[in-house]
């Protein structure tokens, strides 16, 4: 019996052998392994970059930007309360051609703006100086907001955040945090889970993929559920979210569903923590 079980006999060689080969084998199955993930990260590094001059390839057309020439409701709303309570300084990340930009700078706000395509940021000084208007832009990643901490009332990121992995994402948010004053505002948009796109193409990690079918083709796009909202705002006080179909908003069809955010750096004594009835 204690042959039949492997203990001991002739079954026992077979055995020491299984392990003898699983000993040996597996530190190059982890080195494989190793090795294709980290492959796989720098194919993903590589398409990241390419998205600069794939946007500077969009942001030329005239038909495209016409697309997004006209200022979302949302910041009209947003500047309509920042005018209320007498605060001026606003940031616009991710400006492409400036259609938040212009809108900030007509209304008298004192405006700054960054784009990571430079094509966009000179279609949006070319406008400027049409219409005889002053903002600072400057060429930068999303990452990167080059002011003093605690120096605007306002940051606004429309379409602009979810381009990437989900821990840049947060990584953005606490970099925006860090830039507003007290009482200040983001506003901000986040691809929805709803939207018609979710789950197409590669996927690179969990709710974020990249579709070479797609306009933005090499650009990891990361899509959020409610829960990933209020973890996003967590130490910042929720005052509104909502889930909005910009195609059927801008008469381009369905499907084209995103969370607008609106979120306050609280004062001293207000709640720091996001509201989940709000949602």
């Amino acid at each position: 019996m204690g042959a039949a079980l492997g203990g001991t006999g002739e079954r026992a060689a077979p055995m020491a052998w299984c392990r003898e080969t699983l000993i040996h084998t597996m530190p190059l199955f982890v080195s494989f392994v190793k090795k294709k993930f980290t492959i796989r990260t720098k194919k993903i590094r590589l398409l990241g970059r390419t998205g600069v001059s794939r946007w500077q390839e969009l942001w030329k057309s005239a038909a495209v930007r016409e697309q997004w020439s006209t200022p979302d409701r949302a910041v009209i709303a947003l500047a309509a309360r920042l005018q209320h309570e007498q605060k001026r300084r606003v940031y616009d990340l991710g400006c492409g051609p400036g259609r938040h930009t212009l809108y900030l700078a007509r209304q008298g706000f004192e405006v700054y703006a960054s784009d990571h395509a430079p094509v966009a940021l000179t279609y949006c000084r070319q406008r400027l100086a049409q219409e005889g208007l002053v903002a600072t832009l400057t060429e930068h990643d999303m990452g990167v907001i080059p002011y003093p901490d605690r120096f605007f009332h306002a940051v606004i990121a429309f379409n602009v955040i979810y381009h990437g992995l989900y821990a840049r994402m947060q990584q953005v948010v606490a970099t925006v945090q860090k830039k507003l004053t007290a009482g200040g505002y983001f506003l901000f948009t986040l691809l929805s889970t709803r939207h018609s796109h979710f789950g197409q193409g590669i996927p690179v990690e969990p709710h974020t993929f990249i579709d070479p079918e797609a306009e933005e083709k090499s650009t990891p796009h990361h899509y959020s559920d409610q829960e990933e909202v209020l973890l996003l705002t967590r130490g910042m006080r929720l005052l509104s979210v909502e889930e909005v179909d910009q195609r059927a908003w801008g008469g381009k069809g369905t499907g084209g569903w995103h969370w607008v955010v609106l979120a306050q750096v609280p004062d001293a004594g207000q709640p720091q923590e996001a509201d989940p009835s709000r949602v």
